[in-house]
């Protein structure tokens, strides 16, 4: 079974490498017979530096920690539990209470946690669709005003960053663009309008009564 997977993996590799390999050749050829433009984006640089998205993590991650530090209560509770039980004894009515207890409040701990992790992986799901649908709706306007025909997106090499041998074959083989010219590389480009209307943005809300 798994050779079969991994023989579907490398005909699936070549055949999207010809795919791709054909599609950019016939691209680069328009765009030197029109003139046309083709801009390069760093996806992954914009999600980094794109100060929207650190605070919103910020916010969320300090928004999980306080509501998983209300549990704080519980845990002493289970902690007091457990130090209780082996002073009663076995079968005793009171012990077998006590372990009732102890069995309930882990019980709502695990509950309350899982909940409170959920709703925010939710939330910050969320928050990363939004902020990736402005920017592509800013990579689109840039787009068509400076007259570029695509805009493709890209990255950078991260071989030392690679866990293992298959995650480094994974990485070597979803790099669909090897090389591009930094002439038409328009991520800082990007990144920095965001990060202005981000702080205009912050500043109007800040000036309001």
């Amino acid at each position: 079974m798994k050779k079969q997977v991994g023989l579907f993996f490398v005909i699936f590799t070549v055949v999207f490498s010809f795919v791709v390999s054909d599609f950019f050749k016939k691209a680069f050829a328009d765009n030197k017979d029109e003139g046309l433009k083709i801009g390069f984006l760093n996806l992954k640089s914009v999600f980094r530096d794109y100060k929207k998205i650190k605070e919103m993590e910020n916010d969320i991650n300090k928004e999980t920690e306080v509501e998983l530090s209300k549990m704080k209560e519980l845990d002493e509770q289970t902690k007091q539990l457990r130090e209780e039980i082996p002073l009663y004894r076995p079968g005793s009515a009171i012990r077998k209470r006590k372990e009732q207890e102890l069995t309930d409040k882990l019980f709502e701990i695990k509950f309350k946690k899982d909940k409170a992790n959920y709703f925010f992986a939710e939330k910050m799901k969320a928050g990363i669709e939004k902020v990736y649908q402005e920017i592509t709706q800013e990579v689109e306007q840039y787009a068509k005003q400076n007259d570029f025909y695509m805009i493709v997106r890209v990255a950078d090499a991260d071989f030392f960053g690679a866990q293992s041998a298959d995650a480094l074959r994974m990485e070597i083989n979803t790099r669909d663009v090897l090389y591009w010219g930094k002439k038409y590389d328009i991520t800082t480009l990007i990144v920095t309008e965001m990060n202005k209307k981000y702080q205009a943005e912050k500043n109007t809300i800040e000036k309001k009564p």
